[in-house]
């Protein structure tokens, strides 16, 4: 999915940090603990509004790759998105593709794992559409960030979430 479950999905990545058996060991009580972990998933489904021109995502796969690291009571999590063989079905007929990435970071104090409050999150999200009768119809660029609890998105480019 190219629009992530926020910082959600970075949370499992620090419960595995957490729950990792090196946290109960005294030898390793001060030593950094990194957890890194690839998932390679197909992309289907998602949708995309440029104007009036509605993209349906035919096909393309997301590798997302995670490293976690918790030192000092505080996890910091580092997420890179990369996809590849985008293919979208356009209301227009025509079929189109993409070029997307999307990074996000995030530091979460141990203690709050339970809660899922992270300290401070950021994500960007770049996605860019090529094809079709009139050459590209758009990109859509998001960021995405968190800090001392408040929420902000914004959002630039000719297109949107659908």
């Amino acid at each position: 999915m190219l629009r992530s479950a926020r910082w959600m999905a970075a949370l499992a990545v620090a419960a595995a940090v957490v729950t990792s058996p090196l946290v109960a060991s005294p030898a390793h009580a001060d030593a950094p603990l990194h957890v890194h972990d690839v998932v390679t998933t197909q992309i289907e489904g998602d949708q995309f509004l440029c104007g009036d021109l509605l993209l349906t995502a035919t096909g393309g796969t997301q590798v997302e790759k995670t490293v976690a690291t918790a030192v000092h009571g505080l996890v910091h999590i580092n997420i890179v998105r990369s996809y590849h063989g985008l293919t979208f079905a356009g209301s227009d007929g025509h079929t189109y593709r993409a070029a997307a990435t999307a990074h996000q970071t995030v530091l979460i104090a141990l203690e709050d794992i339970e809660t899922g409050e992270p300290i401070s999150t950021r994500e960007v999200i770049h996605v860019r559409f090529i094809g079709g009768n009139q050459g590209s119809p758009g990109y859509l660029h998001e960021v995405f960030t968190i800090r001392s609890g408040q929420e902000q998105t914004v959002t630039t480019g000719t297109c949107d979430y659908a």
